[in-house]
């Protein structure tokens, strides 16, 4: 709270979906921040999340720009209720559900994560030996078709596999083991 938010994403997944708007709710209480609930469970069931009255907004599928759209919107007080793959709940309680933002088919068009100013070296994941270490992606979606699988069935509603250019991928390693000392790369893909 010491600094004061305006906008709180939170990532959602369904094993912890309760601790998850217990956290939304904790957060809107400390600070009045926007609540916006973004990942696997917001995106398949965003009126649930919208439940809590302290989730203002669901950022649904691959959100990147959805996200970017909604605060330029809400920046510019602009009306935010048609925005494609957001789910907002009206002044009477109705829950809008709109349809997806087209995927990204250019992934080296995403800039890569803003990770200068903050404490990287506290960023470790556990699947990780070595720290520091910085988690990439080289790739979204998946070219299979499991139907027990959320990926291709709720987050990406298809089969959508697409893939970073190789160099775009070796550069990005490069500066985070230049800029941040990382000693292994962790890809979440």
């Amino acid at each position: 709270t010491a600094l004061k938010p305006q906008v709180v994403l939170l990532e959602t997944s369904t094993p912890s979906i309760h601790n998850d708007l217990a956290l939304a709710t904790a957060v809107k209480k400390a600070c009045g921040a926007i609540v916006i609930m973004a990942g696997t469970h917001a995106t398949a069931m965003p009126e649930e999340c919208l439940a809590v009255p302290e989730v203002d907004y669901v950022v649904r599928h691959e959100y990147d720009y959805v996200l970017k759209n909604l605060l330029d919107a809400l920046d510019q007080g602009a009306d935010v209720s048609a925005l494609p793959g957001l789910a907002l709940r009206s002044s009477d309680g109705t829950v809008t559900v709109n349809p997806a933002e087209p995927k990204i088919p250019d992934l080296d068009s995403i800039p890569w994560p803003m990770r200068e100013g903050l404490p990287m070296h506290k960023y470790n994941d556990p699947f990780c030996k070595h720290a520091p270490n910085v988690a990439m992606m080289a790739s979204r979606g998946c070219p299979y078709a499991c139907t027990f699988c959320v990926e291709p069935t709720v987050f990406y509603e298809a089969p959508n596999y697409r893939v970073r250019s190789p160099q775009s991928i070796v550069d990005e390693m490069e500066y985070c083991v230049k800029t941040f000392g990382a000693k292994e790369i962790y890809f979440d893909d």
